[in-house]
């Protein structure tokens, strides 16, 4: 079992008392957030994400060192305080999960689905997820029913498919039979399709073949498929949806309690306000439905750049017309004439 969540004292102890083997990481989303109170700048951003997202050790202390450079040792005494860097970087997750999430994005996916649930008494919270669960489970059930067990499940199919849009700029060099050495630009990584290891780390962290092995797949002319893990098995996938959610009465027809045992709501108060459904978004995040504005240096500078052309244009066309108009009376000064300026003379008309 995985769980990301949200770096919350209150939470991270009850996930202690209940689920105390599951693999648990915090939510870099939000860790983001905090970072950046304490260390702006785009560069410290930048580098914040790159030690999350590092697959292995070598980029993990190339972007530490970054961070430590630009940032000092309190950059360092910030990470050390967040406890083991299995719970925030990719680099030393456990490999048998064969999950590289370390945000918690598909919980709020999940909670998207739930509608107009999320405002509703507990109870029927409870049923709305329960008849999403049950549904999902049997659709997904379904679907699968024509798939062959041998096979990996779709979704995996392009997603192999994608990465290998990346191989083009990758070179092989064989080894021995299985070992590769595979370069990249200016980077070299020696993989084993024996051992099924890259030293990117990211074939590792989530069961796929990475670019790299796809790459030696080519060179050796087998199926990048056959190196994919069997937790992405049409038959694992089948064997998490062979157990289906029974349906249930309404409330009205459950059995009745013999313990008299009546539970009281917990004591609140409620506020003025109309409460929310949508969750409240943080600082500098996008709004839905709404366009942000940005603010920075460079877009008031091409704002500004704009302006500019729109004025030297509107100039130009009003030069232009003045040096076409010289020379030309104007229409009051074509309509009003002056009596010396009229012939003495009666223009005779033309036959």
């Amino acid at each position: 079992m995985l769980i990301v969540y949200s770096l919350y004292q209150g939470v991270e102890l009850a996930l202690e008392q209940v689920w105390p083997k599951a693999d648990k990481r915090f939510c870099c989303r939000h860790l983001s957030r905090n970072f950046k109170k304490l260390f702006p700048g785009p560069m410290m951003y930048v580098l914040f994400w790159r030690a999350c997202n590092a697959s292995s050790a070598f980029t993990f202390r190339k972007a530490m060192e970054k961070l430590q450079k630009v940032g000092g040792d309190y950059v360092m005494c910030w990470f050390a305080d967040l406890g083991e860097q299995s719970k925030w970087s990719k680099h030393a997750f456990d490999p048998n999960v064969c999950n590289d999430f370390n945000t918690s994005n598909f919980v709020e996916s999940f909670n998207s689905t739930l509608g107009v649930n999320r405002c509703r008494p507990i109870l029927t919270l409870l049923e709305g997820i329960r008849r999403v669960c049950m549904v999902r489970i049997a659709t997904r059930m379904e679907n699968a029913s024509s798939w062959k067990d041998e096979d990996i499940t779709p979704k995996i199919v392009n997603l192999v498919k994608e990465i290998g849009k990346a191989t083009s700029k990758c070179r092989a060099f064989k080894s021995s039979p299985g070992e590769y050495e595979i370069h990249e630009g200016r980077s070299q990584f020696p993989l084993s399709l024996n051992k099924k290891i890259c030293s990117c780390g990211a074939w590792q962290l989530t069961g796929v073949p990475c670019r790299h092995a796809i790459r030696a797949c080519i060179d050796a002319k087998l199926d990048p498929h056959d190196f994919v893990s069997s937790w992405y098995s049409v038959k694992t996938y089948k064997q998490a949806y062979s157990v289906c959610i029974n349906p249930i009465p309404d409330t009205q027809q459950w059995p009745a309690d013999e313990s008299d045992t009546i539970i009281m709501p917990p004591k609140m108060k409620r506020g003025i306000r109309r409460l929310s459904r949508n969750r409240k978004r943080e600082a500098g995040e996008e709004q839905p439905g709404k366009r942000v504005r940005d603010q920075s240096n460079a877009a008031k500078a091409a704002k500004a750049a704009k302006k500019s052309e729109e004025v030297g244009y509107q100039s130009a066309a009003s030069a232009k017309q003045a040096k076409g108009q010289k020379g030309r009376p104007s229409a009051e000064q074509a309509t009003v004439l002056t009596a010396s300026q009229l012939p003495s003379q009666p223009v005779p008309m033309s036959q």
